[in-house]
């Protein structure tokens, strides 16, 4: 799908939400804000420039006392009484109306404008709630627009309108017209009961959105900005932050180790599932399908899984939650009677557990170095594992930064900043990306994510696993800033230029 504005090429979907009035675009509004999308009302923040003392408060009033009428507030006059101002506007609708929103519009706009760049580097999309926005032309700063329809109705005050309801709604697009111009069109018919089919239609619209946003993303990590050379980069290292899975331990030896304790597990807390359902112990990206012993088919719990990272494509950074809803909906399919959160509980401990017993063998040497220096040592993941709660790990980790606890997955932003933010706070003092180092096996997630918070970027590229160094796609510059190195070892991070503490 093109994008229609300029924000996909700084890797950020802008989703422009809008409807002709009474469309109940509000309602998806509220579910497009449940699946964790930061979103702005254009409405609220016009409430909040009158409800506010500031220039466009003050233009209002000045407006308004031209023509004799107060529309201030009799607790403060420095807001407008918004009471007052539908009286004012109702009397003259035609032109006032038109008037405060010159007023009021350019305000609306650099508001719109602070938004999207505030939330650019922390989400991979965001939602603008304008009733206007194609007429305005704020669709131009979008990249896709969703427009709020009901089948064969009217919008609401087609009829017993009063004049100043006539004029605004006259400022409208004819609905066709609206619809024709929408990406996605979401069917709001039917009042409170499509509010289960308007979730839906959101998800779906997610989940599409999704794969057109990643590659922007990691096309913008490449080009903007520019990433400064190692030899330029003179800063201490301060946080050395490790990827877990194939970085610090090996992911398909883990797997194996952690099978049959899971299975295990299913058998004493699901035993119904087990036995008369063929559940079974799985990790999330397993494909094999199995048999038992009698021929019947196995249900892997990644099976369960994947079926509710459909539901919810936008929680897919919260391995947990969903393996919570995997879990209760096995009980209920099957009728057993254990706790959840319990059985999740003891998921992770076997997970962390297994995951440990099977650390690289340079791991820990290459922990403790980092710990002499008086580096502060992070683990940055997309999982679930608790290394914090570990006597192995704890000793030497101080910080775990997960895409549970960022709210969005590697590569995307939120998990570096967190990273910075929870460092700056165990230190003392402010830390910036030239004082970090990441470390991780994909090229994706850790190296492009590191270089686009402009910190350092290691890539661990193991001999057993070893794949090529990518070419930069289009002609792009090389990956300054990317080193390559196949073990955890601190002398070959110094040989490549990085400095530590003495």
């Amino acid at each position: 799908m093109e994008a229609k504005g300029t924000a996909d090429q700084e890797g950020m979907s802008v989703i422009g939400l809008t409807s002709c009035i009474g469309m109940r675009r509000v309602a998806v509004a509220a579910h497009f804000t449940n699946l964790g999308f930061p979103v702005q009302s254009a409405k609220e923040v016009v409430d909040e420039l009158y409800n506010s003392p500031g220039d466009a408060a003050r233009e209002v009033i000045q407006y308004a006392a031209k023509q004799n009428e107060d529309v201030r507030h009799a607790d403060n006059p420095d807001i407008v009484d918004k009471v007052k101002l539908r009286s004012f506007l109702k009397d003259s609708p035609g032109e006032r109306v038109v008037d405060i929103q010159n007023i009021i519009f350019p305000y609306v706009a650099k508001s719109r404008k602070d938004f999207i760049d505030r939330h650019r580097h922390t989400h991979w999309a965001c939602v603008l709630d304008v009733p206007l926005l194609l007429e305005s032309g704020a669709d131009a700063e979008c990249t896709h627009v969703v427009v709020a329809s009901q089948e064969g109705e009217k919008s609401k005050g087609d009829e017993n309108m009063d004049n100043l309801y006539s004029v605004l709604h006259a400022q409208h697009l004819p609905h066709e017209t609206k619809r024709s111009r929408a990406d996605f069109v979401i069917d709001t018919t039917d009042g409170l009961i499509s509010q289960a089919k308007i979730k839906k239609q959101v998800a779906e619209i997610c989940e599409s959105l999704i794969t057109h946003n990643t590659s922007a993303y990691h096309k913008r990590m490449l080009k903007a900005p520019p990433h400064i050379h190692r030899e330029e980069r003179k800063h201490t290292i301060k946080v050395v932050a490790l990827d877990l899975d194939d970085t610090i331990w090996p992911v398909e030896t883990w797997i194996k180790a952690v099978t049959e304790p899971g299975n295990d597990i299913i058998r004493q807390k699901l035993p119904k599932a087990y036995h008369e359902g063929h559940v079974r112990f799985a990790v999330p990206n397993e494909e094999k399908v199995q048999s038992t012993p009698d021929g019947s088919t196995i249900k892997p719990l990644n099976q369960f899984y994947a079926e509710e990272y459909a539901k919810e494509p936008l929680a897919r950074h919260d391995i947990s939650a969903l393996r919570l809803k995997a879990l209760d909906r096995i009980l209920n399919e099957y009728g057993d009677t254990s706790d959840v959160h319990e059985i999740n509980a003891l998921f992770e401990v076997n997970r962390t557990r297994k995951a440990v017993d099977t650390l690289y063998s340079d791991t820990i040497p290459f922990l403790q170095s980092l710990k002499d220096k008086g580096v502060l040592i992070a683990g940055i993941t997309d999982g679930t594992a608790q290394i914090l709660e570990t006597d192995e790990l704890s000793k030497f980790f101080q910080l775990l930064i997960s895409a549970a606890s960022a709210g969005n997955p590697k590569p995307y932003a939120a998990p570096f900043l967190e990273l910075l933010a929870k460092s700056s706070e165990a230190l003392g003092h402010t830390i910036t990306g030239d004082e970090v180092l990441i470390i991780g096996d994909n090229y994706e997630k850790d190296i492009l994510g590191a270089l686009g918070a402009h910190m350092h970027a290691a890539w661990i590229r193991r001999p057993e696993g070893q794949e090529p160094l990518p070419t930069p796609p289009d002609g792009d510059r090389p990956l300054d800033g990317v080193i390559s190195i196949s073990r955890l070892h601190l002398e070959d991070l110094e040989s490549a230029g990085l400095i530590f503490p003495n």
